[in-house]
């Protein structure tokens, strides 16, 4: 079964938030079989998001059917980095001895950065960006989009396209200069 990405945001949110399944089904007030389905990975629709939105006033509605905005409604102002690294962290299904590997620091080291008592180096955020593809931006809190939008696809296509059509030319270049070179040897 493919898990939907509702569902792995709302195993998310569970986890953050420190919600065990048993609460989270009493508390929503929705047949148990259809929430269920959706702890085990299954989508889920508006009537579902609505009744958890109700139980759990903290989680973003647009976040969680779509990924937009933050994921609780209670932080204000912008995410902080030892925040979104632990985020970044559940999202990737990760336990923290494997990011402290990605990161090429100890499990201790590691959770001195995740609790914000240790700062993140531009290191750290390069090695999370070549393991998890996430934008830079993403990473550092100053967005909360972890894809590009269509705009940002195009302006990155355009420039890779700039960059072929620059280095087929500077091949070609080359390419011809070497011919004459041997034919005149």
């Amino acid at each position: 079964m493919n898990i939907s990405q509702r569902a792995v945001r709302l195993r998310q949110f569970l986890q953050i938030e420190g919600i065990n399944q048993a609460h989270f089904l009493k508390k929503v007030k929705i047949k148990n079989a259809s929430l269920l389905e959706a702890l085990k990975g299954g989508d889920f629709g508006w009537e579902i998001a609505a009744a958890i939105n109700e139980a759990y006033p903290n989680c973003n509605i647009d976040w969680l059917m779509h990924g937009t905005g933050k994921m609780s409604m209670a932080s204000s102002g912008p995410v902080e980095l030892h925040e979104r690294l632990k985020e970044i962290r559940v999202s990737l299904n990760l336990q923290k001895v494997e990011m402290a590997k990605i990161l090429e620091v100890s499990k201790a080291t590691y959770s001195k950065i995740e609790g914000g008592y240790q700062k993140v180096s531009l290191e750290h955020v390069m090695a999370i960006n070549r393991h998890s593809k996430l934008p830079f931006a993403y990473i550092i809190g100053q967005e909360n989009s972890k894809e590009y939008t269509g705009k940002e696809c195009r302006e990155r296509l355009e420039k890779l396209e700039e960059d072929y059509a620059t280095l087929k030319q500077t091949f070609q270049i080359f390419r011809e200069t070497t011919k004459e070179k041997l034919t005149r040897n």
